[in-house]
């Protein structure tokens, strides 16, 4: 018997979705509804082929690092640090069927949050909480319906605010942080479910060619939806009957950050790479 959340999640193809679903398929946990965004390029095919051309086009380097040593010899580590199995990762990019985890499914020919199909589509179902994957910044027509929308975002809020959060927090830090909120319509400044820190360790350089882009690939393909999914995993209980935490942030630093340059990231490889 599976366990039925009163939530919903928005699917936007790619490793943080998939990392989600694999969990919830493995905790034999149900959502209430999946909305699930295609590239609106597919529109006019079967529901069937659009799912499985976002697949491949949506994970295309993340299919093509599993196929690498630097995997190979990271895939368990990773997957342990964050406390799934062995195989978590291999799993989460591999066909699965979305009905097993969802009591309806209602697919969006159009990947962009703000769409007015997703738009039309979210006024009709009644009222509650939504877990955002991805697909652009929400726009106020989006939060105006009145759904909540619930984000992991892999930052220690208010600390690191913005893109690439695994990467920043490993510079300023020294550790990794993640936070779960409610959003609104400023970038991660929405009322705080709850954040934690996690310790760094180190991954494994292979001795194959591995540029720095896919090294950087790699983190965002494994590495930063594993760390999403163990905070999700420890205040999934939450998210179906949220308390916001009363947080005095005072003091702390709120720094907006925008995707790393390639100099700094040369200074994270060398912290999280050995």
């Amino acid at each position: 018997m599976s366990n039925h959340l009163d939530i919903g999640l928005i699917f936007f193809e790619g490793p943080i979705s998939r990392a989600y679903v694999n969990y919830f398929k493995k905790k034999n946990i149900k959502l209430n509804n999946i909305i699930f965004l295609s590239n609106k390029n597919f529109k006019f095919l079967p529901n069937k082929i659009s799912v499985k051309l976002n697949y491949y086009r949506n994970n295309y380097h993340a299919l093509r690092l599993l196929k690498t040593e630097l995997f190979k010899k990271n895939k368990k580590l990773i997957s342990n640090h964050f406390n799934f199995d062995d195989d978590f990762i291999t799993d989460m990019y591999s066909n699965f069927d979305l009905k097993t985890i969802a009591d309806r499914i209602f697919y969006i020919s159009d990947d962009n949050i703000n769409s007015e199909k997703l738009f039309d589509k979210l006024k009709k179902i009644k009222k509650q909480k939504f877990i955002f994957t991805g697909g652009g910044i929400v726009k106020k027509k989006i939060f105006d319906i009145g759904h909540d929308l619930i984000h992991i975002h892999p930052g220690y809020l208010p600390n690191i605010k913005g893109a690439d959060g695994v990467l920043w927090s490993t510079l300023k830090y020294n550790y990794l942080g993640v936070s779960s909120f409610l959003m609104n319509e400023k970038i991660d400044e929405g009322k705080i479910i709850g954040r934690e820190k996690k310790n760094i360790f180190k991954l494994k350089l292979s001795k194959e060619k591995i540029t720095n882009k896919d090294l950087y690939r790699f983190i965002f393909s494994f590495f930063d939806p594993l760390l999403r999914t163990w905070h999700l995993n420890r205040m999934i209980g939450q998210f179906s009957n949220i308390a916001i935490q009363d947080i005095n942030i005072s003091g702390e630093n709120n720094d907006y950050f925008s995707f790393m340059d390639s100099e700094n990231f040369k200074k994270v490889k060398s912290i999280l790479f050995e």
